[in-house]
């Protein structure tokens, strides 16, 4: 984001309590009025219960003030703090393309056999698992965390 032209937009929703719609890079849209930002963070309280959310200035696609604001200028209503990515058309759909089109997948690999487990003696069965696990530890030489 360019701070000098962002900052004062973002003084006057302050200021004037713009309601405001905050979209995020991932596609997740808050709604609510700026209360306070700094240079990387943006607080949004939002009016059930006036419960504030933080979100970082890097995570914001775009800001849309929602109401009419009196000292804000009528040529610059939305904040960006990247291009809108449009949706790019394609030629034809997926299962529209040609065969030859499509890559060619390797064939699966042949399943391999599983091994099986060693038996388990009938007086380790009913041992309790924290002194199975001891004695594994002392097997392999394994020091107990604190």
């Amino acid at each position: 984001m360019d701070q000098d032209q962002v900052n004062p937009a973002f003084d006057r929703y302050v200021a004037a309590r713009t309601p405001l719609t905050v979209t995020l890079r991932n596609g997740t849209r808050l709604s609510g009025r700026l209360k306070k930002y700094d240079a990387y963070l943006l607080l949004v309280s939002q009016p059930p219960g006036e419960r504030t959310v933080l979100i970082y200035r890097h995570a914001v696609s775009s800001i849309l003030a929602r109401g009419k604001s009196p000292s804000a200028p009528q040529s610059q209503p939305r904040v960006s703090a990247a291009p809108v990515r449009t949706p790019t058309a394609r030629s034809a759909p997926r299962h529209e393309r040609p065969p030859a089109a499509r890559p060619s997948r390797p064939a699966p690999a042949p399943p391999t056999a599983r091994k099986e487990a060693p038996p388990v003696p009938a007086a380790a069965a009913n041992e309790p698992v924290e002194n199975q696990i001891l004695k594994w530890m002392e097997k392999h030489r394994v020091e107990p965390s604190p």
